[in-house]
C-alpha cells in the first residue's frame, strides 16, 4: 500500500469503512503507520462505538472523515453512532466537518 501512496506524490488517500469491515489489531498497526484517512462510513452497522472510540484515539481524530454511504447507510443513525461516542467534542468536530474544511482546503472562519 505505501507504494502506491508514494506513486501518487502527496495526494489524500481516504480509506472507507475506517480501512475495511473489520480492524484487527495488526491491521490498526499497519493503518496507523499509513498516511491515509479513513470514513465513518456504514460503521453504526457492524462495529461497536467502544471499538470506535479506541481507534479513534488509535488513529487520530484528525485522520477521520465522516461518511454515510447513502443511499445504503442511514445518515441519522451514522451521526448517532459518532456522537455518542467517547470522544470529546473537538475529535467529534474534527471527524463531523473539521478535517472535510482541511482536506478541500476552505477556511470557512476567514470568509
Amino acid at each position: 500500500v505505501r507504494e502506491v501512496i508514494d506513486c501518487f506524490g502527496g495526494a489524500p488517500f481516504i480509506y472507507a469503512h475506517i480501512g475495511g469491515m473489520s480492524l484487527s489489531e495488526v491491521e490498526l498497526t499497519i493503518l496507523k503507520d499509513l498516511p491515509v484517512l479513513v470514513d465513518t462510513a456504514m460503521i453504526s452497522t457492524w462495529m461497536k462505538q467502544e471499538e470506535f472510540s479506541i481507534i479513534a484515539r488509535e488513529i487520530g481524530s484528525k485522520r477521520i472523515l465522516f461518511g454515510s454511504d447513502l443511499p445504503w447507510g442511514r445518515l441519522d443513525q451514522e451521526i448517532n453512532f459518532v456522537e455518542n461516542a467517547k470522544l470529546s467534542d473537538e475529535e467529534k468536530n474534527n471527524i463531523f466537518y473539521g478535517n472535510a474544511l482541511k482536506l478541500l482546503d476552505l477556511d470557512c472562519a476567514n470568509k
